[in-house]
């Protein structure tokens, strides 16, 4: 529903920062996020990594922020209502969806509502959808390559903010109105 996104209060966070949201379980792959916010944290030391949502790989991704150092850098923010998730999209510098398995991906579609360009795992139904015009598909597992993609996005603000004018116009394509009618 594109009008939710109409709302455009922003998240308050003292940096910019990057978003992921989603079940907090080994298959959405936050773990190789985090792993790949690593790689390029001492080079962008003014932007944040966010998390929002819940479940029982919490604690795992608690130990891996701690073991890389990153307790300052990445904030896993618990599950989020409709309207704080929207305001995160809003305030977010880009999106990740790192997911090892993922059927279709349909918070890359509400990121590009936002108009952010979306970084994703080239697996199941996000292939299909997000065209280099504004993201950037990356294979799953690889922590290299996903580190490349946030350099890439971090680093080069005037793509990002092409990026994602391009996302709020191409998701129209998929809200509701537009697949019904």
């Amino acid at each position: 529903d594109l009008d939710e996104f109409s709302e455009t209060s922003k998240y308050q966070h003292p940096k910019p920062y990057i978003f992921a949201t989603g079940r907090i379980v080994y298959k959405k792959g936050f773990d190789l996020l985090i792993k790949a916010f690593r790689k390029v944290s001492d080079e962008f030391k003014d932007i944040d990594l966010l998390i929002s949502g819940k479940g029982e790989y919490t604690g795992n991704l608690k130990t891996l922020i701690n073991e890389l150092d990153l307790d300052e850098r990445v904030h896993l923010l618990g599950p989020a209502d409709r309207k704080k998730n929207v305001s995160l999209f809003n305030g977010c510098e880009f999106f990740v969806m790192p997911s090892r398995l993922e059927p279709f991906g349909i918070v890359c579609l509400e990121a590009m509502a936002a108009g952010k360009p979306v970084i994703a795992s080239n697996i199941g139904g996000t292939k299909e959808f997000v065209s280099e015009d504004f993201g950037i598909l990356v294979n799953p597992e690889n922590t290299d390559e996903l580190a490349s993609a946030l350099r890439n996005l971090v680093s080069n603000k005037e793509k990002k903010d092409m990026m994602g004018r391009i996302a709020k116009e191409k998701v129209k394509d998929f809200s509701w109105s537009n697949m019904a009618g």
